[in-house]
């Protein structure tokens, strides 16, 4: 299911993707990663977490370039 949503996604950025986006993906693509690698401690919990890169990229980008950044990422 998720291999359908990543190919729609590859398409509407192939049809839709501005050429000056392109630099913006990948400096944020970078600063998300490396900011996901700091955890911070969750109180009561004893656990710890960190931030929804996908979520932040999502806000910035729109729902398309971050599933193809994650996608290529992962692989």
């Amino acid at each position: 299911m998720a291999d359908g949503f990543v190919a729609h996604s590859a398409r509407k950025l192939k049809h839709e993707l501005d050429e000056r986006k392109i630099p913006l993906m990948g400096v944020l693509g970078a600063f998300i990663f490396a900011a996901q690698m700091i955890n911070f401690s969750i109180p009561v919990t004893g656990s710890s977490g960190h931030i929804g890169g996908g979520m932040i990229l999502s806000i910035l980008l729109g729902p398309y370039p971050p599933c193809s950044m994650s996608r290529t990422d992962s692989t």
